[in-house]
């Protein structure tokens, strides 16, 4: 019986699906008769007729692709707009009308192609099964922003019926306007996909209750039939998604366009080109989420309570791009109500991540039927808004299918081990849980009264990325300037560390060399002593027998002894292995990692040439081939290698060889606020501190890196326990933080107050001497000793700025951050005078490297720093000699610098200058009629405000060039304050978008705006709706700017509107407008006409060359030119502009009015 329905309900669902289009057409054309008469022009002249007539040009077909919005879905071909304008003077000769309308015809007789389409926007998009092949060309009509897809042989004779019910209609032959036309198509198409979408949703339920009838039948026979028939009908189902219906039901949906966009630009600022991307197939999304779905009914409650506790971090975080989404989901299956939906939203708002943790754990103490929903929500969420991340869950969950949790139990379970080996293994565990349970001995910024921070209860999760080794952002260590934009992080996926070795479905087995990439101080090998704990406490990677950490600065120990093998080398690091016992332990290279951290600290140069490699743990090989040698896998093969570095010291490695590539780009927003409210114990506390920093826009940028927020923090606490009536203003800057880093420290080591001063003196020469040697690793008995500092290590004040570490046969010491130690090295001059300040100074002149940029940076904000008082208290008063000479020296390098130095040396000026917070420095310095040049240089979010501090702070710059430099977003939104303080800004090339539209828009708007010119022409992708949020600011009483360049910025007639506006606006001060060689049109040039006609327009110069214009356009040029208000003396229209001879008759009657000021046409 249960068979026999089914039949029957698959035969329901076949002519659903079979019966839509036609209905829908011929009840449309039956109701509408009346109103499409009503449509119909009364008479048609003969010049109408006749130009009805003519076959559609290619000019036509051009104008209509550039009345196309950009950032939309693709079509059926899944190519955007974006390819098609990039690549239309290939494509328009490969796509005139006769040409394809012939390739259709030939192709299949049936195509009953009218003689003539009449559709205003209208071109041909090909299906590319290869670049050769010239047939499957199908039609595709737009209509303002609904998509009519003509694609069977069917759908074109009903087309054909369609235009045969107009003629009867209207009693004449075919004789709408093109308007009324596309009017007409807009109603019929808006009409088919409202139906379409119900009888979709009703498709969906259908098929997903037959599937769950099919489960619960017994004929094997007759439910492998209907199976077959199922996913036949999901096909078709899927393959009406991939049309207009399912675009329809997208479109008006926030974040459909965020990851189009987002590749689109980022490809144009990377390549200078826009390729054919890969952009989201829904057809392959829907397959996906439908597979997922069967695949997640499959499991038991107890199997999928494991499965979602074990993905809740991944869940957590892709669940937090759009909490909202997913709640709205939740609510629509009934399994939550708006009030519960309300408190979640509200929870995750203050708490972020955690709260989504909470109420997935909620989730999970519900039945399994709520559980099953929230997966299939966080499914139908990656069709609504694709993520990379959780198409990585879909994929996995789907791929994995029964032997998931098989997987995941595996990936936790520890090795079978041999009695011995196992009481070795305890041992090794207990070592390595000793020596990673404080972090380095760091207690609190020096405060005796503070435990040492545990990392299974202060870490704060990192953020790592998987990443290509050829990304020009992961090679120069700036992806987190890329992240710092909105929504980007949704386009990276994102890699938990304890997944590093994670082995992939359709695997054999798991990646064995992973390369972790990331900057100084971003926290690698901190994530590396979290791995180290984590093994040690049975927590994660548990799949490992034994884990063994060796630093690249530890192994350059090594030099003295030209040989060692690799059992030799562990057992020196490990004394509790022995050798025998370690043999044993190589013989399962499987179970084994090795932690190779700090390859930029790495004096020897890797070799990977075959011949040099070693392959028994007990060869003999200089310590280097050691290394290469288990990379290659010629050594151990099978082991498993981790390696952190530096972005600068990747050269060096062989990626060929690697199997997972990942960059650690420190903390995003959310993980510098958790970072907080850990660090200070209260979370109230934590964001208040939080709040207080984040205003600071340099402070902010620096809390991406977790020394620099550690360093920041304990500033911070100094600032707040000093009495509010001593306290004076929070930290500005880098040099104020460190010195309130340094207060706090002393304040909490009075008891040493004796010696502080001779201990930071001696200290401060060891960092310098550090600096200029390039050495970072201090020796007990040698460089330690040779300072004096050796009898004070027992110090708790000296343990404030220097961790131990007891390696081989020595104990090393290092400053907790590298630029602590430059801070040192900086401040022991102004405590000791004799320290030759005058030597350091030489040596920053004739360096080229930026070894010392950091320090003179010190010293610069230390010579003008008020702070500095504060230290005074304690230390003693600071010789005044050094605090003149450095300030004389700035002064002087500042002012020869900004004059005639070079964009460099210049941009280490502003440094200088924004450390002192000085006014009169800075002004003395950028003096009146300065001209900055940054061209072609690359300029980091920090940098850029820094720049915008130093010229807001002089309050004018006659100009500044940052042609040909890459700009972010971010990074105009921190300049806009300092483009508002300049004349002329100059943003030839930079690869702006319309998101950076805004923040200009606000400097041309600004109460105090100076700016007069701004150029923002070639390889900058402005777009209409970037160029309509510049208007904006031109609209304002404020703005005083007189000439605007858009040369080549990819823009439309859309924008002429808003310019159009600009130009008439009461307080419109433009005399110049640079438009050439943007597809402007005729329609955009008549609406601009409309501003050049008011009598509040003041422009003189106008550039519409290479702008696609024809002799349409020119009654309107003319009638602008003979306004009574005209000032236009200038009028270029040279180069790719078909104003043919009847235009220039157009437009000589415009030069002949007595109105006319042109006295330049070109």
């Amino acid at each position: 019986m249960a068979i026999k329905e089914l039949e029957e309900d698959i035969g329901i669902i076949q002519a659903k699906l079979e019966n839509g289009f036609d209905a829908t057409l011929l009840e449309f054309l039956k109701d509408k008769k009346d109103s499409l008469r009503s449509l119909l022009d009364e008479q048609l002249t003969p010049s109408t007729k006749e130009e009805l007539d003519l076959p559609l040009s290619l000019e036509e077909l051009t104008s209509a692709l550039g009345s196309l919005n950009q950032n939309k879905a693709p079509g059926i071909d899944g190519l955007p707009v974006e390819f098609y304008k990039s690549f239309w003077n290939i494509l328009a000769l490969a796509l005139r009308l006769r040409t394809v309308m012939n390739c259709l015809v030939a192709f299949d007789q049936s195509y009953c192609v009218p003689e003539r389409c009449i559709f205003d926007n209208i071109f041909f998009v090909r299906d590319l099964v290869s670049a050769s092949e010239i047939l499957g060309f199908k039609v595709v009509a737009y209509a303002d922003d609904v998509t009519v897809v003509i694609t069977e042989p069917d759908d074109v004779v009903l087309l054909q019926d369609c235009l045969q019910v107009f003629q009867t209609v209207s009693s004449a032959r075919v004789n709408w306007s093109k308007f009324q036309i596309k009017a007409f198509c807009q109603q019929y198409t808006q009409q088919v996909t409202k139906r379409s979408v119900d009888q979709m949703k009703s498709l969906e339920e259908d098929i997903t209750e037959l599937h769950a009838t099919l489960q619960n039948s017994s004929d094997k026979d007759s439910v492998e039939i209907l199976t077959a028939k199922k996913h036949s009908l999901s096909q078709r189902l899927e393959l009406e998604a991939k049309g207009a219906l399912v675009r329809s039901r997208f479109q008006n949906l926030n974040h459909l366009d965020a990851p189009t966009r987002f590749c689109f630009s980022l490809e144009k600022k990377e390549a200078q080109t826009v390729e054919i991307l890969p952009v989201w197939n829904l057809r392959k999304e829907i397959a996906l989420t439908l597979t997922f779905s069967e695949v997640i009914n499959g499991f038991s409650h107890e199997d999928l309570l494991k499965i979602t506790e074990y993905y809740k971090p991944q869940l957590a975080y892709v669940m937090n791009f759009d909490i909202s989404s997913v709640l709205q989901l939740l609510i629509n299956k009934r399994i939550l109500t708006n009030d519960e939906a309300k408190v979640v939203k509200v929870k995750e708002q203050s708490e972020r991540t955690p709260a989504v943790e909470s109420f997935i754990g909620e989730v999970m103490k519900k039945d399994r039927a709520v559980l099953v929903s929230l997966w299939q929500a966080l499914a139908e969420e990656f069709v609504r808004c694709p993520s990379v991340n959780v198409k990585g869950i879909l994929d996995e969950v789907t791929e994995w299918g029964p032997d998931l949790l098989k997987e995941i139990q595996s990936s936790a379970q520890s090795p079978t081990l041999e009695p011995q080996i196992k009481d070795l293994h305890e041992k090794h565990r207990l070592s390595m849980s000793e020596s990673t349970r404080p972090l380095d001995d760091q207690r609190q910024f020096g405060d005796p009264h503070t435990s040492a921070v545990g990392l299974e209860t202060q870490y704060t999760e990192l953020m790592v990325i998987k990443q290509d080794i050829k990304d020009k952002l992961a090679k120069a260590g700036k992806t987190q300037e890329r992240l710092d934009e909105v929504e980007a992080t949704k386009t990276c996926e994102r890699v938990w560390t304890e997944q590093l070795f994670k082995r992939r479905p359709k695997s054999k087995t798991p990646p064995k060399i992973i390369v972790v990439s990331g900057v100084v101080g971003i926290g690698k090998t901190t994530m590396v002593q979290k791995i180290m704990s984590d093994w040690a406490r049975g927590t994660e990677y548990q799949r490992f027998a034994f884990v063994f950490l060796f630093k690249f600065r530890e192994l350059n120990l090594l030099d003295d002894e030209p040989q060692m093998s690799l059992t030799t080398l562990i057992e020196r690091h490990y004394k509790h292995l022995t050798h025998d016992k370690l043999i044993e332990i190589l013989k399962k290279p499987e179970s084994l990692l090795f932690i190779l951290d700090g390859l930029e600290e790495y004096k020897h140069k890797l070799d990977f040439t075959d011949t040099q490699l070693c392959s028994k743990p007990d060869d003999e090989v200089p310590v280097h081939i050691l290394v290469t040698s288990l990379v290659s896998q010629t050594l151990l093969k099978g082991c498993s290698v981790l390696i952190t570095s530096s972005p600068t010291a990747l050269e060096s490695l062989d990626m060929e060889r690697v199997d997972g590539f990942v960059e650690l780009v420190g903390f995003l927003p959310e993980q510098r606020l958790m970072y907080f409210k850990k660090f200070f114990g209260d979370a109230a506390l934590g964001t208040k501190y939080f709040q207080c920093m984040e205003s600071n826009t340099i402070l902010y940028s620096m809390c991406a890196n977790p020394s620099y927020c550690w360093i920041i923090c304990s500033a911070l606490k100094s600032h707040f326990m000093t009495p509010e009536k001593e306290r004076g203003a929070a930290p500005r800057t880098v040099t104020e933080t460190f010195v309130m880093f340094l207060h706090n420290i002393l304040t909490n080591h009075r008891q040493e107050a004796e010696d502080q001063r001779r201990i930071l003196i001696s200290l401060g020469k060891m960092a310098y001497y550090g600096v200029d040697n390039r050495v970072h690793v201090f020796n007990e008995k040698q460089e330690m000793s040779t300072f004096g500092l050796q009898p004070v290590l027992s110090s708790l004040f000296l343990s404030g700025f220097l961790q131990r570490q007891h390696t081989l046969e020595h104990t090393m010491y290092t400053f907790y951050q590298f630029t602590l130690q430059e801070f040192m090295a900086a401040f022991s001059f102004y405590l000791d005078p004799s320290g030759g300040v005058e030597e350091l100074l030489k040596k920053q002149d004739l360096c080229k490297g930026g070894r010392f940029e950091i320090v003179t940076r010190f010293l610069a904000g230390l010579a003008w720093c008020p702070v500095i008082k504060t230290l005074e208290g304690i230390l003693g008063e600071f010789e005044g000699t050094t605090t003149q000479r450095i300030q004389e020296w700035v002064r002087q390098k500042a002012k020869q610098a900004l004059q005639w130095g070079g964009k460099s040396e210049a941009l280490q000026v502003c440094h200088w200058l924004y450390e002192t917070q000085n006014e009169e420095v800075i002004r003395d310095a950028i003096r009146e009629n300065l001209n900055m040049s940054f061209i072609s240089m690359t300029l980091s979010a920090l940098d850029c405000a820094v720049l915008a501090s130093v010229i807001s702070c002089c309050g004018e710059l006659q100009g500044l060039n940052l042609s040909d430099t890459p700009l972010t977003p971010e990074c105009i939104r921190r300049l806009e304050k300092g483009i508002s303080c300049c004349s002329i800004v100059w943003l030839h090339s930079c690869g702006l978008t319309a998101r950076c539209c805004s923040a200009l828009s606000f400097a041309l708007s600004a109460p105090n705006s100076r700016l007069t010119e701004l150029m923002l022409d070639n390889n900058n992708n402005m777009e209409d709706s970037g160029v309509e949020q510049l208007c904006e600011g031109l609209s304002s009483p404020n703005c005083k700017l007189k000439t605007l360049c858009l040369v080549s910025c990819g823009l439309t007639a859309r924008c002429c509107s808003a310019l159009s506006f600009a130009l008439s606006a009461p307080n419109s001060r433009l005399t110049e407008l640079r438009l050439g060689g943007n597809n402007m049109e005729d329609s955009g040039v008549e609406q601009l006409c409309e501003g050049l006609g008011s009598p509040n327009c003041k422009l003189e110069k106008l550039n519409l060359v290479s702008c696609g214009l024809t002799a349409r356009c020119c009654s309107a040029l003319s009638f602008a030119l003979s306004a009574p208000n005209s000032r236009l003396s200038e009028l270029r229209l040279g180069f790719n502009n078909n104003m043919e001879d009847s235009g220039v008759e157009q437009l000589c009657e415009g030069l002949s009015s007595p109105n006319c000021k042109l006295k330049t046409l070109w």
